[in-house]
This record gives C-alpha cells, sequence and structure tokens, in this order.
C-alpha cells in the first residue's frame, strides 16, 4: 500500500513511518522536511501535497499536539490543552478539506 503520513517528522508519525515502511510504500509529509514538505495551514501547500503524492491508499494525519502515553495517564488540562489546538474556537490556524487528486 502507499501510505501517506502527515506530521511524520512528530513523535507519533515517526513511529508509525517505522512500523509501516517495512511492508508499505511511505511518503512522509511535514512541515520542516519530509518526502512532500507542506504547510497543513495553507489550503494551496495542502493541494499540492495531493498533487505531489499523486494515487494512494491510505492517509494517516499524526499533525499536531498529541498526548503521548496510557490514555489513563492523559489529565483534564492534557486533554484540553490538544483539544484546544484542534478545534476552531482556539485562535490557531485552520485546516481546510481539500480535493483528492489523481494523476
Amino acid at each position: 500500500m502507499k501510505i501517506i503520513i502527515v506530521g511524520a517528522s512528530g513523535t507519533m508519525g515517526k513511529h508509525l513511518t517505522t512500523a509501516f515502511e517495512k511492508e508499505h510504500e511511505i511518503i512522509s509529509v511535514s512541515t520542516r522536511g519530509g518526502d512532500i514538505p507542506t504547510d497543513i495551514t495553507s489550503p494551496e501547500s495542502v493541494k499540492n501535497m495531493y498533487k505531489s503524492a499523486g494515487v494512494f491508499d491510505a492517509l494517516i494525519c499524526t499533525a499536531g499536539p498529541t498526548h503521548v502515553g496510557p490514555w489513563k495517564k492523559m489529565t483534564p488540562a492534557d486533554f484540553k490543552k490538544r483539544a484546544r489546538w484542534k478545534t476552531p474556537r482556539a485562535n490557531k490556524p485552520r485546516v481546510y478539506r481539500s480535493t483528492v487528486y489523481q494523476s
């Protein structure tokens, strides 16, 4: 399978890339490098990512802050901090829905 991993340079992205690259073709995407450097806050950059990747089987997005560790150890403050970044009410850049482009 051809799998795109967005956030491939982060903690979770690195682990997933290592786990999947043994049996799959991995396209790594991150702001600072990877196979396809992409700014996920820019609709044009995301559009270019899809064009560059071509046809793929799966996309995994680990971009943005997340809790790493057992869920039982996540505090309400940890959850709020991570969820706030991922919601529109936070004064943070938003990721826009994009069209998948096939070559």
